[in-house]
Parts: C-alpha cells; structure tokens; sequence
C-alpha cells in the first residue's frame, strides 16, 4: 500500500487537492484550493523548456543508482523530483510516488530481493518521457479548448464543435486529445455535499480529469487580454482578464486588469485628478519640513471626506477645488 496519498475534487467554483506522504512520521497534509481550472490551464501553459535535460540526467542518476546502489544517486532522483513538484503541484503526484518507490528501493538495498525486481520497482522512463508528454498533452488541449470553447464564436452550440472536432480529427489521432479512464470516487464532502474525487496516479490524471470536468460543464473560454492565454470562464460572460499568469510579483493578468482600469477611469475623473494633484503637493511639503505628518494625515482624512462630498453632489467641483485650495 503507497505511504502517501493525493486527492482532489471540484466544488462550489473552486478545485480543492489534499496529497503528501502518510504514516507516523510524516508531516501534516498539504492543503491547496484554487479557482476552478487554473491548476489545470496553469498547467497546459507551464514552460516545459527547462526540464528538456532533466530526463538524461535522471537515467544518469538512476543508473548509476542500479550500478553502485549508493544513496546519494537516489538523492540526485529526488532533487530533479522536487524541481518538477516545485514548477507545478500536479507533479507532486510524481514526486510523492516516486519517493515512495525509492524509499522501497532502499529497504532492499537497491537489489532484487524478496521477489522484488528493481527494475520493476524503479521504472524510469515513467519519469524520463515527462517533459515531452507533457508537451504533446499541452498542445493537443490547447487545441480542443480553442476548437471548441471560444466564447466568441457564436456559430455553433456547444456539442456541435465538440462532436465536429473530433469526428474531423478522427483519422488523426496524434492530433486529439484523448481522454482515458480515471480512477474516479463519488463521496461526501465535509458531510455537506458529493462530489467525483480523483486519486489520480500520474500526472496526466490530473491534466485529463480537469479537462473533462471543463468538457462536461459545457465551459466557455477566451484569450486574455492582458497575456494572450486561454482561460475558462466561469463567472461573467464579458470577463477579459485570466487567473492563469502570475507576474513577478505573483500578481495575476485578473488583478493588474483591475488595477488598469481603475487607472483609467480615474485618468478621465477630474474630481479624483485635483485630490490627488493636492495630496502629492502637500505630502511634499512633509520633506520639506513645511508640515507635520500628523497634520498631513489629518488633512488627508478630510480631503477625502470633502471629495466623497463631490463626487455624490453635496458641494460643487469649484467648491471642492476652493476647499483644496486653503492653507
């Protein structure tokens, strides 16, 4: 039986994943929840283009791991295991599995033993061919959510795109995505409400069931304004902003839309414009040791009161402008 566990369902507009290793001396579970479908676009979008060496070292390691059956071989495996979870929690699945083989591995002294076949227990092409399946599903994804879920494309339903996707493509099969059994439980959820649970065991579980789970929904998609990538909508119809991209600041396209707009709108506001305008002028004069920082904030406090008043119609643009300009 694994010494760890992963499992993760979708519920109320958000997809909720609970993994990590079990036993006595493990640490608490780690528990993740995110809008629902970014864990997946996040993935199908992930720059696979670091890891393309990964998979000739991991088979250095791992065969000088079968050849000398020295612990520090099993330590490089681990070490590319934790760049692969660390660039995307899908891969944890990866991770905590193939932790869990190389601690079996150890306890036989990584040798056949007690009818265990090492080879059987440490297959690493399960590892090396990674990167470029991840590639190849990411592609064949991307394709059946712009074939089939563009919002913006008003000439056919639903099921119409997606029966004509794949019965064009039927003669292609390295062209489509391709669904595959998922090892799928239906259970109560905090004694509130069921769900389908995946215990998925690879990553292309995760990758297929939330694709599916997008699939069945009937869900819309559009590019982003901001970074040019899909996203699925799940709330308003007019949204342009994604969840998926994250900025250096780990801020994402959604919040520094909402950051532009706002900069926008409050560029054309001429009430916002003078406010502010006073407010830089006079938080100069702190430096310049015109004012206290006491009397700058109380006089901000009721700068503000006084443009609340404008902007509902209590005083005049001019009055408030006058306001601003006392002493």
């Amino acid at each position: 039986m694994p010494n760890y566990t992963f499992r993760t369902y979708a519920a109320n507009g958000r997809e909720y994943y609970t993994y990590g290793e079990t036993g006595s001396d493990a640490l608490p579970l780690t528990k993740k929840d995110l809008p629902f479908s970014v864990g997946l676009m996040r993935m199908l979008y992930l720059d696979m283009h670091p890891f393309l060496g990964m998979p000739a070292k991991f088979d250095h390691a791992w065969r000088n791991l079968i050849h000398t059956r020295e612990e520090q071989y099993a330590d490089e495996m681990r070490g590319y295991l934790d760049e692969l979870a660390q660039a995307h929690f899908f891969f944890e699945i990866t991770r905590l599995e193939w932790y869990d083989r190389l601690q079996l591995a150890a306890d036989i002294g990584y040798a056949d033993k007690n009818g265990i076949d090492i080879l059987d227990l440490l297959p690493r092409e399960r590892v090396t061919h990674i990167p470029s399946e991840i590639f190849e599903l990411q592609r064949r994804g991307l394709a059946l959510i712009e074939a089939v879920m563009d919002i913006d494309r008003k000439d056919e339903s639903f099921q119409k795109r997606l029966v004509d996707y794949y019965t064009r493509n039927a003669k292609e099969d390295l062209s489509i995505f391709t669904f595959r059994p998922c090892p799928v439980s239906y259970e109560l959820i905090d004694g509130k409400e069921f769900a389908e649970v995946l215990y998925p065991e690879t990553v292309y579980d995760l990758i297929d069931y939330y694709l599916r789970q997008c699939v069945q929904r009937e869900l819309r998609a559009r590019e982003c304004k901001h970074c040019g990538h899909w996203f699925m909508i799940t709330t308003r119809s007019t949204a342009e902003y994604c969840d998926v991209t994250l900025d250096e600041r780990g801020h994402t396209c959604k919040e520094r839309g909402a950051i532009k707009k706002w900069t926008e709108r409050k560029s054309q506001d001429d009430v916002f414009k003078e406010y502010r305008r006073e407010y830089k002028r006079r938080f100069s004069w702190i430096r310049a040791g015109r004012i206290s920082e006491a009397w700058f904030y109380n006089w901000s406090a009721e700068a503000r009161k006084q443009k609340a008043k404008c902007d509902s119609g209590e005083i005049t643009f001019e009055e408030f402008k006058e306001w601003l300009g006392r002493p």
